[in-house]
């Protein structure tokens, strides 16, 4: 509500309403055709003591030592996966061992590292980032499918146009799985 209860109209100038009665979850719960097969989406931050059971300390030192630390130093947080690498396996290998136990198969988002399981696998997706300036990855799930994609910024070169061309493409950079087979495993 703090943040996206209201939005200033352009013309008016005035405040309006946004997103009125905006209930926020923890997670989604899809489910795939039969009532047993369910897909779990969290967020990445729910997988770290420090961004879960001890949240409001995290907050408190991001935005009051971290973000001076950042901004007047230039050091960065020790504490994100996005920059440590071994804290981004253990943050995985957490996320694996939970979704093992739990027999769900999982799409995580945050950890700025893209997941795909193949066949036999513990079924833990993850979309990896969407805050690089030049990509985007993530998981869709259509048409009964499941697959990691990017999109980027390309370059269309065309003999006989003058220009080039920039336009977002989209690649795939995990083959397309069959939602059955995952819960089939």
């Amino acid at each position: 509500n703090k943040g996206f209860a209201t939005i200033t109209d352009d013309k008016t100038g005035k405040k309006k309403p946004l997103f009125k009665d905006l209930t926020i979850h923890e997670s989604l719960l899809l489910q795939y055709k039969k009532e047993k097969n369910k897909i779990l989406l969290l967020h990445g931050h729910q997988g770290d003591c420090l961004n879960d059971t001890c949240w409001w300390f995290g907050k408190f030192v991001v935005r009051n030592i971290w973000k001076c630390l950042q901004s007047k130093m230039g050091i960065p947080d020790p504490t994100s996966p996005a920059r440590n690498y071994r804290k981004m396996l253990k943050t995985d290998d957490r996320f694996k061992q939970w979704i093992e136990k739990r027999k769900i198969p999982t799409i995580i988002g945050h950890t700025h590292k893209p997941v795909f399981p193949g066949e036999g696998e513990t079924p833990y997706f993850n979309d990896g980032s969407c805050v690089h300036p030049r990509c985007i990855t993530g998981i869709e799930v259509a048409e009964g499918r499941i697959q990691l994609v990017k999109w980027h910024v390309d370059v269309h070169t065309e003999e006989g146009w003058k220009k080039d061309l920039l336009y977002v493409n989209r690649r795939i950079l995990a083959a397309p799985r069959e939602m059955g087979e995952i819960f089939e495993e």
